[in-house]
């Protein structure tokens, strides 16, 4: 996102004050920009020498090289190393540390934007009919690790994997014989897994949106994407069920040919910010719009003199208000713009409301110029 044009509507018509207060400022839009005046913006590119490529190496072929080395030291930043009896491993897209413990448990430990680190740990109790015999799962056979993913071993018929990557912590169970049969021919296959957490936990979501929320003051983490399939590769139907510390899987696995895989994932919801420059005054998040894989966060009582996109940022002029353009990256919301108003006062509430829409995002000021308002419109390169 290296360009930006701004754009201001004017002393509120045809885009006035209600506008600007609240989330129809995209429907109010319109196409009056025409009336405006357009500010160009210019990105600063830094001209760096090109790499050296070795002798009897081409361009391409060096370029595939030290692709090659930086694909492989991201994944390092995942594999799971020895400490102990047990296997640790770090997941730094999502803000977690795991332990992968010789008892069978996994834990992970995340700090989120609470003061004290929440733990979630689980670890398999049962599996068999509801209603009928259960195999109990005590201590796994085996628990061993190659790069990135644990394997654990908890029966003949049952296995256990983590996969820890950027797009979080994934766990897979393979099931390779149906269990003993219950009495009735109905009953659904149940996993039943202990779930121990600091955090808040409840179900959210139905069917296949279902998911496990895991909450503090500032911490959120899912437990999602529960999917299960069979040996032909068909979707077997499954939901989440919890019970006091008890996390079941439920399947219904009557039409299913076995072996069963069954697969849900860990993911920490990425808490925004304003980083070091913020303050607790400044109302970050007082109005948000999402499109695709950009978002916008308004912050209409931010107190940085400047009126510059991505200028600096200081604490002189309470209210004038910002607003911040996040994009997401490789799993991660990575912030792309800092967005003023180029004529911005003090108390002009640049930032309560804000909206998105292709390459346009909007911002309401409604206590520029006398109360009068003001809409400000800036053009995004998102692909640049």
């Amino acid at each position: 996102m290296k360009a930006f044009q701004r754009r201001s509507t004017g002393q509120g018509r045809p885009l006035g004050p209600d506008v600007a207060r609240g989330f129809g400022v995209a429907r109010g839009l319109q196409w009056a920009c025409g009336l405006s005046l357009a500010v160009g913006l210019m990105a600063t590119a830094h001209a760096s020498a090109a790499p050296q490529v070795p002798e009897g190496l081409t361009g391409a072929e060096w370029s595939g090289i030290q692709a090659q080395i930086s694909e492989t030291r991201d994944a390092m930043a995942y594999e799971a190393t020895r400490r102990g009896d047990d296997w640790v491993a770090t997941n730094p897209a999502h803000g977690f540390s795991i332990r992968y413990a010789e008892k069978g448990h996994t834990e992970l430990e995340l700090t989120g934007g609470d003061a004290k680190p929440h733990r979630i740990a689980l670890k398999p109790r049962s599996v068999g009919y509801a209603g009928g015999e259960a195999l109990s799962l005590i201590e796994p056979l085996a628990r061993d690790a190659e790069g990135e993913t644990v394997t654990t071993q908890w029966s003949s018929e049952l296995s256990e994997w983590w996969v820890n990557s950027d797009k979080g912590l994934e766990q897979w169970f393979e099931l390779t014989e149906r269990p003993k049969a219950s009495t009735d021919p109905d009953a659904p296959l149940v996993v039943n897994l202990e779930l121990d957490s600091t955090l808040q936990a409840n179900l959210r979501g139905e069917g296949s949106h279902q998911f496990l929320h895991l909450s503090g003051p500032e911490t959120s983490v899912h437990f999602e994407k529960l999917k299960v399939f069979d040996a032909n590769g068909g979707d077997v139907p499954a939901t989440l069920r919890l019970d006091g510390k008890v996390l079941s899987y439920v399947i219904d696995d009557r039409q299913a040919d076995y072996p069963l895989t069954i697969d849900p994932t860990f993911t920490q919801q990425q808490r925004l910010d304003q980083g070091a420059d913020g303050t607790d005054d400044d109302d970050f998040g007082f109005s948000v719009d999402i499109s695709g894989d950009v978002l916008v966060i308004g912050a209409n009582a931010e107190a940085s003199s400047t009126n510059q996109i991505d200028g600096p940022r200081d604490d002189d002029q309470p209210g004038t208000g910002a607003a911040f353009v996040f994009r997401l990256e490789d799993g991660a919301w990575v912030e792309k713009a800092f967005l003023k108003a180029p004529d911005g006062a003090v108390g002009a509430n640049f930032g309560w409301s804000v909206a998105i829409s292709a390459n346009t995002v909007v911002v309401g000021a409604p206590d520029t110029d006398s109360f009068k308002g003001q809409v400000y419109a800036f053009l995004c390169d998102f692909e640049a």
